[in-house]
């Protein structure tokens, strides 16, 4: 909950105080608030005057609370069964793996960490036309939303895995740039057997392109 003693004395002291929230039981449930506050030129009996202001963002604060909720059960579907997941942020260029993703490339998950370019090493070169494709239609591409591709990945012991690698991306700027791409690696035997059954309306190339 809000102090709004705390945001009277930062706003006292700094001249403006924003971005602490608090929620009140309103018909026809809970709302959400944020408070801000601005102090204004002393009377002249030297009283300290404020001006508050209170924000609804119920709805921001609604989103945020069923994303938190989705991406909690996204992770207890992937850490309870056998789906690797990835997290890119293209603006600072860090990838977050879970284990799963590591073990599917036979790499430590104990080990040192890995970014975008560890996986680009490990695509077999006659499948790297395909995810150069999927990168530039459906990830730079301010229209595209994701895709999928089966590829091969080269593991640490030498040998390449199929997998099948599905993604969204879930931000982008304002001019379209993307910033945020997640998505799963589950991994098969080939195109013609255990992925067949994840890969419905496969086009010529052996790719799907979701825009």
């Amino acid at each position: 909950s809000v102090d709004p003693q705390a945001a009277l004395r930062e706003a006292a002291e700094k001249g403006f105080s924003s971005g602490a929230t608090y929620s009140l039981e309103l018909p026809p449930g809970e709302h959400w608030f944020e408070l801000s506050v601005a102090a204004m030129p002393a009377t002249s009996d030297g009283e300290r005057r404020f001006i508050l202001l209170a924000r609804d963002i119920t709805v921001r604060r609604r989103v945020e609370l069923a994303n938190q909720e989705s991406e909690m059960q996204l992770r207890l579907v992937i850490h309870g069964g056998d789906i690797g997941f990835w997290d890119w942020d293209l603006v600072s260029g860090k990838l977050v793996v879970n284990d799963r993703w590591l073990v599917m490339l036979g790499l430590d998950p104990q080990g040192v960490a890995v970014d975008i370019d560890t996986w680009n090493a490990r695509v077999h070169p006659d499948d790297v036309p395909k995810l150069v494709r999927l990168f530039e239609g459906a990830i730079l591409d301010p229209a595209g939303s994701g895709g999928e591709v089966e590829i091969r990945a080269r593991h640490s012991a030498g040998h390449y895995v199929w997998i099948l690698d599905r993604f969204n991306v879930v931000a982008r700027a304002a001019d379209g740039a993307p910033l945020r791409v997640v998505g799963t690696h589950l991994e098969g035997h080939g195109p013609k057997t255990t992925l067949h059954a994840f890969l419905p309306n496969r086009d010529a190339t052996g790719d799907r392109a979701v825009v």
